[in-house]
């Protein structure tokens, strides 16, 4: 295996280094983010979530027609909404360490748009209703 010497980045988490750490000689590039605003050097998710959450609202204003249709059914908006809106919103959610003001965020957001919907919806979803 061959390593890009030019492609590799370091991200302190929560540690302040005196010394810069190299490879073969070489110092390697300090970063805050990596892979986009998925991982953060403080840990936070809170900048990932205020993005999913502005392309979330922008996929569920895209489906205006769908929401409106009075021929297609509650179950098939819903199942809309959850394939999309809800996909987009979610999306690395696995990497976000969640505190509660987070949790907060992402069920007001689903529950307004899903009142838009006029479908109950409970405060908190557990996995298995994603699915």
């Amino acid at each position: 295996m061959k390593i890009n010497h030019e492609k590799i980045v370091v991200m302190n988490w929560n540690v302040n280094l005196v010394t810069k750490i190299q490879l073969e000689e070489s110092d390697t590039e300090e970063v805050e983010k990596f892979l986009g605003a998925t991982v953060t050097s403080t840990g936070g998710a809170g900048e990932n979530i205020s993005a999913r959450l502005g392309k979330a609202q922008a996929v569920f204003c895209n489906l205006k027609n769908i929401r409106r249709n009075s021929q297609l059914g509650i179950n098939t908006k819903l199942k809309v909404f959850k394939f999309s809106v809800l996909a987009v919103l979610l999306f690395g959610c696995e990497t976000w360490r969640m505190i509660n003001h987070d949790e907060n965020k992402l069920n007001v957001f689903t529950k307004a748009r899903i009142r838009i919907l006029k479908i109950y919806w409970p405060m908190k979803m557990s996995n298995e209703e994603i699915k």
